[in-house]
């Protein structure tokens, strides 16, 4: 049997499409329960389009893109878990149908291997009351002021493309609002730097929105990182030794290491998600309505908008919300 798998590259494996449909048929057979093999389909699909999207084999099931699939569609533990489940069982099927590829093997251990873990979720408007309440004092309410924006900007003010790419990160979460798993999943394409707009195409729920940058400063950051990663696809790649980018993408799990990194070298102490409260407190805070902010955000409903609004202003702004301006 001619060999499938290129050994350069774990991203490169291209066997034609119908040889993945006859793979997800292999990993469904191992299930018992019809239920469940509904629930493993769909997320084989899932997968399928996704990886389509990117121009990116379906059968390259590296740690690096299974997680950036799933958190950029996925905002729960639980789901995470089980997806993830669904995809270890995927390569352990490609394992047993090309036993003379021993990267399956590879990749099959490595996820096996591998926690994707989602950050505690503020939850949507029709999420009990109580618990939004709850989850509202569990998380951190923080909206970092201008001077600690520069602060936090400051730390990466180098000419590396490591400086680069994490500059213009934190730029992108501090003057957009997107999720770390939005913004770890980036492609060039979604990012018009002349309209000053970028697209997020797999939000929470996998719904698509636009959003403003709101700074010149993230267009600067993102104009110098563009400058350097002319051949690759995704904004903010995974970096190898000597300051190259890699093919795939950072995780959202990068996103937070970075964060962690930035918040003890600065002295501001924040998390990233405070980068996406500090977007929609500054909103509120400059005139903007709750629908603006709303709608930058990706929320469901205003009353999510509210809850990451800083106290101090959220009486005055539900008041205005229940009148109807």
């Amino acid at each position: 049997m001619t060999n499938i798998i290129p050994t350069h590259s774990p991203n490169a494996i291209t066997p034609p499409d119908d040889r993945f449909e006859a793979l997800i048929a292999d990993a469904l057979k191992r299930l018992r329960s019809s239920r469940s093999r509904r629930k493993y389909r769909g997320v084989y699909i899932q997968w399928r389009d996704w990886c389509a999207e990117r121009g990116i084999d379906p059968h390259a099931l590296t740690v690096e893109y299974v997680e950036a699939f799933l958190l950029a569609r996925v905002h729960t533990q639980s789901t995470v878990n089980w997806m993830l489940s669904a995809l270890r069982t995927l390569l352990a099927a490609a394992v047993l149908r090309y036993p003379e590829e021993p990267l399956f093997e590879r990749l099959h251990n490595r996820l096996r291997l591998a926690r994707v873990h989602v950050e505690d979720r503020i939850p949507d408007s029709e999420d009990d009351p109580d618990t939004i309440e709850e989850s509202r004092h569990r998380r951190s309410n923080k909206a970092l002021r201008g001077d600690d924006v520069y602060r936090v900007l400051a730390v990466w003010e180098g000419e590396r493309l490591l400086h680069r790419r994490n500059r213009a990160l934190l730029a992108v979460l501090f003057y957009t609002g997107i999720r770390r798993a939005e913004a770890a999943d980036l492609l060039w394409k979604d990012v018009d730097l002349e309209s000053g707009v970028i697209h997020v195409a797999h939000g929470k729920g996998d719904k698509a929105r636009t959003v403003p940058v709101l700074g010149d400063l993230a267009i600067e950051a993102l104009r110098d990182l563009r400058e350097m990663l002319s051949q690759v696809r995704f904004v903010f790649p995974s970096l190898r030794r000597g300051d190259h980018p890699n093919t795939w993408p950072i995780t959202g799990d990068t996103v937070w290491r970075i964060v962690k990194e930035t918040s003890e070298r600065s002295g501001v102490d924040f998390k990233p998600h405070d980068a996406r409260r500090t977007v929609i407190t500054g909103i509120l805070d400059n005139g903007g309505t709750v629908k603006e902010a709303q709608a930058v955000a990706g929320h469901a409903a205003a009353s999510t908008t509210m809850v990451y609004a800083q106290a101090a202003d959220a009486k005055a702004l539900r008041d205005k919300l229940k009148t109807g301006y």
